[in-house]
């Protein structure tokens, strides 16, 4: 499976959110994982090593479609943003994992509560 780990955009955010990168490479069965997140804090995740790519989610413009040519089977989202659900749903990602947040859980496929998480 080709999964994807939307990052937040905030740096202090992304580092307390590190440790779920290191916890989805033990995913069974991946395939592949990217990390997502603004391209101000691409030099960060490269150097952890812990993902297989990188996608900017900056600019917007055409980041739906850098998101489909992944062809990423699943999502997990950090920031628990409507936006963010949006654009991973109009990417064609299947299995979209996250808070349900901001009115954005009627586009997630699996919904984790304050207490899973």
């Amino acid at each position: 499976m080709r999964l994807l780990a939307w990052m937040p955009r905030w740096l202090g955010d992304a580092v307390h959110g590190s440790p779920a990168l290191a916890a989805l490479r033990t995913v069974p069965g991946l395939e592949r994982l990217d990390v997502a997140a603004p391209e101000a804090h691409g030099a960060y995740y490269r150097a952890l090593g812990w993902g297989h790519g990188f996608v900017s989610t900056t600019p917007l413009s055409g980041l739906v479609q850098r998101i489909r040519s992944g062809n990423y089977g699943a999502a997990v989202l950090l920031p628990r943003s409507f936006r963010t659900a949006w654009i991973l749903l109009r990417a064609g990602v299947r299995i979209r994992l996250g808070i349900p947040d901001q009115g954005r859980g009627v586009f997630l496929t699996q919904k984790v509560s304050y207490a899973d998480s």
